[in-house]
């Protein structure tokens, strides 16, 4: 799973766009890139990259709903296309969401494209779809999500609440996920220049696993150190070590090693770019 801790700051090119009606609306167009060299799984070394380019465009109502929609194209391929409407009441989004369990609850990864050591820990949680919905309301100190879809190929239902105090958030999110119920558990935040994020699930289906990952901001560079392990897993826990590194203008350098737990080192190194 790809949610590596990077830090780059996107830059986005937007263009103002008044409707014939007469109400200000905005479309935004962001893009970025990516080139890199890993060695995963036992495979020989590669070297890969991907282009993404984004859209998103908003408006509003006369009775103030507000609107607007998401799109991406990946290497040429759709890769995200959401609906939403908010106001007072929340926001609600249709189309290729998260649900409400991975809103509140989920672990980073180690390395520039992400060298696994999350999947471990995250071995119930759904990987979103194109068929969900996703309502989202913020409480304060705290952001409820409840969702609909069908990422574990049956009909999920999931809620999830997450709040912060201080330092310190905490997300708790559960799913039904047709007779397999998981619940999840994280805890992320930042103590003295160190960071942390802490996540621990309880299903069903494969029982418990869990993760963390450490984060230390070194001056020049932060480097992460990720560790899981879990029920589900059957041979040793996964470990490794990474870095990030702000090269400036919207560039940065990153990278890892792993040790997957099932007799492979897994390495990578890449640059990202945003325009």
């Amino acid at each position: 799973m790809k949610k590596v801790l990077l830090g780059t700051s996107a830059l986005v090119l937007s263009a103002g766009v008044a409707f014939a009606d007469g109400h200000a609306g905005g479309v935004a167009v962001g893009g970025s890139a990516e080139l890199w060299v890993e060695e995963v799984g036992g495979a020989d070394a590669s070297f890969n990259n991907e282009i993404e380019l984004t859209f998103s465009a908003s408006g509003e109502t006369d009775g103030g709903l507000g609107f607007g929609a998401d799109f991406a194209f990946v290497d040429g391929a759709t890769d995200n296309n959401e609906v939403y409407i908010s106001g007072s009441w929340g926001k609600l989004t249709v189309g290729d969401t998260d649900d409400a369990l991975q809103k509140v609850a989920s672990l980073g990864d180690i390395g520039f494209d992400g060298l696994g050591v999350d999947d471990l820990a995250e071995v119930g949680r759904g990987d979103g779809d194109s068929d969900g919905v996703l309502y989202e309301n913020n409480l304060g100190p705290a952001t409820i999500y409840l969702a609909m879809n069908q990422d574990t190929g049956v009909d999920d239902m999931s809620a999830g609440v997450k709040f912060s105090a201080g330092a310190i958030t905490v997300g708790i999110g559960y799913e039904d996920q047709g007779g397999a119920d998981l619940t999840a558990l994280d805890v992320s935040g930042d103590l003295g220049g160190i960071g942390f994020d802490v996540y621990y699930e309880d299903g069903d289906a494969n029982d418990t696993n869990y993760g963390t990952i450490i984060s230390y901001d070194a001056g020049a560079a932060t480097i992460n150190f990720g560790y899981a392990d879990g029920d589900a897993n059957t041979g040793d826990a996964a470990m490794g070590i990474g870095f990030s590194m702000d090269l400036g203008g919207g560039a940065s350098l990153s990278g890892g090693v792993v040790d997957d737990g099932q007799d492979n080192t897994n390495w990578d190194l890449g640059i990202g770019m945003s325009f």
